[in-house]
């Protein structure tokens, strides 16, 4: 099972959750957050987040940041509201919000959220993890993509490393393969990793599994 979790905070202010009818507040919304992070260490999570909703006031909006900035998400969706047909919103509220106000607010919630990834990727430097082989960067052919367990992108030389299931004998890894890389930088949404030798999740598991002491 991934160490991942997509929560679909949607605005980071109460009283917009409220007239969006989500039925949670921020508070609760942070809450949340740390319980999950205080019982699964290490996992990474996601949201959505629209701007700009019927009648969001600019205060509405600092709230919505500040929230932002102590969650701290690992990756979001972002988007400027725009009304759809057949909802509540549409049948009760006024897309009243001009858009080049939207433009600004998705701007800022964007550069928050940009510096929370950053915040929770360098947490990764330093660190082993087992990456999945997808296929080739979209740097080129030289690197290899792939993805940890947390669901984090990550790049690494596509180069000969041992490979632990056939006894230590080097090879290139190819997509399908699991790679423990060593994490030396990150990006906004991507590790920048050393590989260093090819095994399995059975294996790694075994290695990484702390043993239990009665």
């Amino acid at each position: 099972i991934l160490k991942h979790i997509h929560l679909p905070l949607q605005s980071g202010c109460s009283t917009v959750l409220q007239r969006m009818r989500r039925g949670y507040t921020a508070e609760t919304f942070y809450e949340l957050v740390q319980h999950i992070r205080s019982r699964i260490p290490g996992v990474s999570l996601s949201t959505d987040l629209i701007v700009g909703f019927c009648g969001e006031t600019e205060e509405e909006h600092l709230q919505g940041l500040q929230l932002l900035e102590r969650i701290q998400f690992d990756k979001a969706f972002t988007f400027a509201y725009s009304m759809r047909e057949k909802t509540y919103a549409a049948r009760h509220l006024t897309d009243d919000v001009p858009s080049d106000v939207k433009a600004r607010r998705l701007q800022q919630i964007m550069d928050v959220v940009g510096r929370g990834c950053l915040s929770r990727n360098a947490l990764d430097v330093g660190q082993q993890h087992l990456v999945l082989v997808e296929g080739p960067s979209r740097k080129g052919a030289l690197q290899w993509r792939g993805r940890t367990g947390a669901n984090k992108l990550t790049v690494f030389p596509r180069v000969e490393v041992p490979d632990r299931l056939a006894g230590g004998r080097g090879r290139v890894p190819v997509p399908g393969d699991y790679v423990a890389v060593f994490v030396e930088g990150y990006t906004v949404s991507t590790l920048l990793a050393r590989p260093l030798h090819i095994t399995s999740l059975q294996q790694w598991t075994a290695e990484n599994t702390p043993s239990s002491v009665s």
